[in-house]
């Protein structure tokens, strides 16, 4: 190797690696082929108000750990989780909400920023430019991974909603309808303790703090939906084990909260609603008369996490009937929709064979063929 020469060795030229404990959710990762995801983690720039960092590239790899290295290496396993995904052609973007280029997406609904290439920094392959470590220097806060996040042709991404004062577009929408993870240990920190660039020889960071084995992800249905980076069902926040409990403190969260990881504040993650208080919320004519759209999505993400989960089987029946209301409603918010899919996917992947048995499950079905065709909609329904 010769002066300025960089070796294939170099940590800068491998992938880089999420490691998570949500095998279903990895099942829908599609790696391979026309169809490969792309995959997006974004975390608060730490010594910026209203910026925030963020890396995009394609995945090329969703499964073991052990099986996720490059060539002849294997990939080390790790107790901070069993599974892991593999990102190639990293660009990294340094965003200032403020300052970063934006237009109104085609129906008018959000905006949308512009993420150019020519601005990126690269970040794997033998053309970097720094590395994923230096890239996410001084950032200990939670990481939110958006699977298979929607873009407009051009490099369009959903920011934020388009009424005046219009706030950011969360996680658990900005995916076509596989999910998104949220990691990090239960007070919102050390996300990059699950990021590694070598095969999860090593890892960013160290997890000094991390006490409570959580990781959270959602995934299947919606956008994401993610929680412990194990379920994979739809949305949410999942990389702090709320939906399960990961081994060291993956916060991969899908569908959790309002916030992105851009919010002003961000506390330690709270437990999840009892399942039975959300149901309680949604069956009241009262309550839902009053609601707004992203409570009433954020509620539905929040009932197919906890109907999905061993003690939230005894709702499922109620919990498909609210969905088959939903889904059957006329002039439905587009991002409740989506939380409805969501959930009914998480559901169902949770009942098995059971749900065939459900008299809600074939309007549910019915009202699911429908969407297919929707522009805003049909990715989620083919989830």
């Amino acid at each position: 190797q010769t002066a300025g020469e960089v070796s294939i060795e170099d940590d800068v030229h491998h992938a880089l690696w999420v490691v998570h404990d949500n095998p279903q959710l990895g099942q829908n990762i599609i790696y391979s082929g026309p169809r490969r995801m792309e995959c997006m983690l974004e975390t608060k720039d730490p010594h910026k108000k209203g910026c925030v960092r963020i890396i995009i590239g394609d995945i090329d790899y969703s499964g073991k750990v052990e099986h996720a290295g490059i060539g002849n290496k294997r990939g080390n396993e790790t107790h901070l989780g069993e599974e892991c995904i593999r990102i190639r052609n990293a660009r990294g973007f340094y965003v200032d909400h403020a300052q970063v280029t934006s237009k109104l997406s085609k129906d008018k609904s959000v905006y949308e920023m512009h993420l150019d290439d020519e601005s990126a920094h690269v970040l794997t392959g033998k053309a970097a430019t720094k590395s994923v470590a230096d890239f996410f220097q001084d950032c200990n806060g939670a990481i939110d991974v958006i699977l298979d996040p929607q873009r407009d042709f051009g490099g369009w991404y959903p920011q934020k909603e388009a009424q005046k004062g219009g706030r950011k577009i969360a996680p658990q929408f900005r995916s076509k309808g596989v999910g998104y993870i949220r990691l990090g240990d239960d007070m919102g920190e050390n996300g990059l303790a699950f990021l590694s660039s070598n095969s999860c020889s090593t890892f960013l960071s160290t997890a000094s703090r991390m006490s409570s084995k959580t990781s959270k992800s959602t995934s299947p249905v919606d956008f994401d939906e993610p929680k412990n980076a194990a379920p994979a069902v739809s949305v949410g926040k999942n990389s702090s084990s709320r939906n399960n409990q990961s081994k060291l403190p993956p916060n991969a969260a899908s569908q959790d909260e309002s916030d992105n990881s851009d919010s002003d504040e961000e506390g330690p993650e709270d437990d999840l609603p009892k399942v039975s208080d959300v149901l309680k919320q949604l069956q009241s004519p009262d309550m839902i008369a009053n609601m707004k759209w992203k409570e009433k999505a954020e509620l539905l993400s929040y009932l197919g996490q906890g109907a999905s989960k061993e003690d939230g089987r005894q709702v499922r029946p109620a919990a498909l009937n609210i969905i088959q209301d939903t889904l059957g409603g006329k002039n439905v918010n587009v991002h409740v929709i989506r939380s409805a899919l969501i959930a009914s996917g998480m559901i169902g992947i949770a009942m098995g064979p059971e749900l065939a048995s459900q008299m809600s499950w074939k309007a549910i079905m019915i009202e699911t063929m429908k969407l297919l065709k929707s522009k805003q909609c049909g990715s989620v329904a083919k989830t």
